[in-house]
């Protein structure tokens, strides 16, 4: 790893190598953390993306540097451009923004609301088209396969099935896009303290309904234990729509993308690839994802 990582800073002016560490949170990419003589940097293997995909998150975060908005930015070669292609996938290295992982509170969740509503405000996404890549459609198909695939989760499938039943006709089409990050979990935010430092982690970032934003983040900050806190809840809600009131549509829908987002993170590990490759970690996580979906149902 020492070689490659040496090979790719060769394209920029960023300094030698003194050393490198695997960052272990996350499914999707492998992050290292990595010091040159020059600075601290995050080096990162995208795993999940085609270079275009890649190239499309670069676009969009120019638009968020351009907006201030707080976020780790690519770090351009000695050619200007951002990704090193000598490798099977595409390399970025980005700012290293030094911080930690918050724990669910009123004040984190209060940052994160916010901070998410500013996002979702941010002008420009007609000229994206990319729509998330957990949508029900997907999800709907996915079900199709259960039948044939190489490893048999019974209770996963058929709670996966039931889910998306209820589901498929309550998201609503006819709520307010624009452009969402699309899994703002912790481990994707970077605080010191209370205070946010980054939003990380974009290459999920789209243009769709804007409550597919809040119900994410409502996953990722207003459950303890699996379960939704509604003190939480009321905290992160009023945070956010003190930036972007939701509409009436938005407020009827709103329990709706908070059970669907729950289980479309599970069809995006059943997708990557749960059916093909035994993954202990990916499957205790889904079945967290649909029991924490069958209870938020009990509770609207």
């Amino acid at each position: 790893m020492k070689r490659n990582i040496t090979e790719v800073l060769d394209g920029y002016d960023i300094g030698k190598l003194i050393s490198y560490s695997l960052l272990k949170h996350g499914f999707a990419n492998e992050n290292y953390r990595i010091e040159t003589d020059k600075g601290v940097y995050l080096y990162r293997i995208c795993k999940q993306q085609s270079t275009k995909e890649v190239q499309n998150e670069i676009n969009f975060l120019q638009i968020l540097k351009n907006a201030e908005f707080p976020a780790a930015y690519p770090i351009p070669r000695i050619d200007d451009t951002f990704i090193c292609k000598s490798n099977i996938f595409p390399i970025v290295i980005y700012d290293y923004i030094e911080g930690e992982i918050p724990k669910p509170s009123e004040k984190t969740v209060a940052e994160i609301g916010k901070t998410v509503a500013k996002l979702n405000l941010l002008k420009g996404h007609e000229l994206f088209q990319n729509k998330h890549i957990i949508n029900i459609q997907q999800a709907t198909k996915l079900k199709k396969k259960f039948a044939k695939a190489k490893y048999q989760y019974p209770d996963i499938y058929k709670d996966f099935s039931k889910a998306i039943f209820h589901l498929k006709d309550k998201l609503g089409e006819n709520l307010p896009k624009g452009f969402i990050h699309g899994d703002v979990f912790p481990d994707n935010t970077i605080f010191n303290g209370h205070k946010l430092m980054a939003i990380i982690d974009f290459e999920m970032f789209c243009v769709d309904n804007l409550l597919f934003d809040v119900g994410m983040t409502i996953n990722g900050f207003c459950f303890v234990n699996n379960r939704l806190d509604h003190k939480l809840l009321n905290y992160f809600l009023s945070a956010y729509q003190s930036i972007r009131p939701l509409n009436k549509a938005e407020k009827e829908h709103l329990p709706y993308y908070i059970m669907w987002t729950a289980v479309g993170m599970a069809s995006w590990h059943l997708q990557n690839d749960m059916l093909n490759t035994k993954n202990d970690k990916q499957t205790a996580r889904v079945r967290e994802l649909l029991d924490r979906y069958k209870a938020t149902v009990l509770k609207f």
